[in-house]
């Protein structure tokens, strides 16, 4: 709850962000296990292209 002194600080202003923090701290990225999955997909990535191109030059 917002004091009267609180509110008078704010000039009255009754807009509830002043008085109410919706701040919700954000869960730590782990760096390295991101990087890695990213190698990974990447790698997968490749493999499927590589494929495509050898079902591509086999169409044609």
């Amino acid at each position: 709850m917002a004091t009267s002194d609180e509110i008078q600080m704010n000039d009255f202003n009754l807009n509830i962000p002043w008085y109410v923090d919706t701040f919700e701290e954000e869960a730590e990225v782990d760096i390295a296990a991101m990087q890695q999955e990213i190698e990974d997909l990447d790698g997968e990535l490749k493999d499927i292209q590589t494929e495509m191109n050898k079902n591509h030059a086999f169409a044609c």
